[in-house]
């Protein structure tokens, strides 16, 4: 069994994002992924069985402002993990995709970076409503458990099912 779960957050507009930071998130949240998948991939095939679970989040399925980078690797996320599933169904290896909505832990600390441009004042006062909403619904998110519970469920599971929703926050909160 493998469990993919990497997770980096670039929060702010595209138009502010170094390609430093565009290109970790992108190797962060989709390369690694796929690169780790594939070195699990012959050992699968090899026994005809396994399970690839990949943390994706609702940023997979719906998107809100400020997130476009993360949204645009969870999205990666979503697709590549469906198309694998048909490409591995001839070695009977099933993919599921977990899709958190907010959990309380640091992501939005520790694991989250800030794209800022000084010169586009055009943003300011807009990104930091949005931001100061992303982070008051970090505080009010779910357990971590919730989401441990549900890679359990789909990791023993033996029906059909690719997708794994978490959804716990009532209301988004992040309108600006």
């Amino acid at each position: 069994m493998l469990v993919n779960n990497a997770g980096y957050y670039v929060l702010g507009p595209a138009e502010a994002a170094t390609h430093e930071q565009i290109k970790r998130q992108i190797d962060t949240n989709l390369v690694g992924l796929i690169d780790v998948t594939k070195e699990m991939l012959p050992h699968f095939r090899k026994q005809k069985s396994g399970t690839i679970i990949n943390i994706s989040s609702i940023a997979g399925i719906i998107s809100i402002p400020l997130q476009s980078l993360y949204h645009a690797t969870k999205w990666g996320v979503e697709g590549f993990s469906e198309a694998l599933r048909y490409e591995l169904r001839l070695f009977n290896t099933r993919v599921k995709i977990i899709e958190p909505g907010v959990i309380k832990t640091d992501f939005y600390g520790r694991s989250m970076t800030v794209a800022q441009d000084n010169a586009l004042l055009e943003y300011e006062a807009y990104s930091q409503k949005v931001i100061n909403n992303i982070l008051k619904n970090g505080e009010k998110g779910s357990a971590p458990e919730d989401v441990a519970k549900t890679i359990y469920k789909a990791a023993t599971s033996n029906n059909g099912k690719l997708r794994y929703p978490i959804r716990q926050l009532k209301g988004n909160g992040f309108s600006a």
